[in-house]
């Protein structure tokens, strides 16, 4: 049996296309309402951000002429539209919890002004997943290596690509894996589902052919 296949879903990607879609909160992020944000349940360190709690409101930013079935911002959260939102339920994908409404209150044109309705926008935040980068697959680089074995909060210098443990994938179709805590990672059939309905603003790349370097000016690292 193959090893199953995974892609990265690429939240900061820096080509635009027709439908690249960014956001911003409404207000300063003094007056946005946000929530706890989580803890590693072994070394109580914290593992992601603060979650933005409801009413959710946001600017739309569009670089392109459309709006996309996904729409980015500075966080972990990120927004799908409606018709993402039904056919993801509908085909009994896993990993996206909650779908929380996000108004628009402003849309911003950075291209031709385009002329359509607006998607109905839903916030959501992928699972934490107990799947684990391989460090040694992954050519990962530590400036200070992990100390907890259970959230794995390194601080990473650059890793050649993503592989994850055998064994460590819990079966969610998108999640953020121990190691990696803002990669959102996706499985095979998720890229599937995504291509069968040609969704917008949503880059996948493979996980193996996907490396970054944190050092100043770098960024993504794109293997032949």
């Amino acid at each position: 049996m193959s090893e199953p296949r995974f892609y990265v879903l690429e939240t900061s990607s820096p080509e635009i296309g027709n439908a690249t879609t960014d956001f911003l909160t409404a207000d300063s992020m003094e007056d946005v309402p946000l929530g706890e944000a989580p803890t590693c349940p072994a070394c109580g360190e914290y593992i992601s951000m603060m979650r933005l709690l409801p009413p959710i409101e946001v600017e739309i930013e569009l670089l392109g002429s459309s709006y996309g079935d996904f729409a980015f911002g500075p966080g972990l959260e990120f927004l799908v539209s409606e018709r993402f939102k039904d056919a993801f339920l509908g085909a009994g994908l896993t990993g996206l919890p909650t779908f929380t409404p996000a108004k628009i209150v402003k849309t911003i044109f950075r291209a031709r002004r385009f002329v359509g309705p607006a998607p109905k926008y839903f916030s959501v935040l992928p699972a934490r997943s107990r799947a684990a980068i391989d460090d040694l697959a992954s050519g990962v680089e530590y400036e200070e290596r992990w100390t907890c074995a259970t959230c794995r909060g390194g601080d990473i210098e650059r890793y050649e690509r993503i592989v994850l443990e055998q064994g460590s994938w819990s079966g969610e179709d998108i999640f953020f894996p121990r190691g990696l805590p803002g990669t959102v990672i996706t499985s095979e059939r998720f890229k599937i589902f995504c291509d069968r309905h040609a969704f917008t603003n949503c880059p996948l790349c493979e996980a193996e052919q996907y490396g970054y370097d944190f050092s100043p000016g770098v960024g993504r690292l794109r293997r032949k």
